[in-house]
């Protein structure tokens, strides 16, 4: 029955170091073999052919700093996006108001 017990505890220990390494330093397939002309929308992941997606805006600050990065979006994420934006901006300004 020991052994069982040392093998349990071994996957246990390799687990709880595993879940401890930052996802960004585990490389997907994907990740490996991705054309670098190839786009993906930042939210579902999907390939944006052509002239079918746009790009959302991220806005933050790092001290006095401030920075943008303008990820691609497909058409449908996109929308749904600017929808659920818009409706909080809506909703503020009713709380305001």
């Amino acid at each position: 029955m020991q052994p069982d017990r040392n093998a349990h505890a071994e996957r246990m220990r390799t687990r709880a170091r595993l879940e401890r390494l930052p996802r960004a330093s585990i490389a997907t397939h994907r990740a490996l073999y991705e054309h670098a002309s190839e786009r993906r929308c930042d939210v579902c992941d999907a390939i944006i052919v052509g002239e079918n997606g746009g790009s959302g805006l991220y806005v933050w600050t790092r001290g006095g700093e401030a920075r943008y990065e303008e990820p691609p979006l497909c058409r449908h994420c996109g929308s749904t996006v600017a929808q659920v934006a818009f409706r909080r901006w809506e909703e503020e300004d009713e709380e305001e108001g």
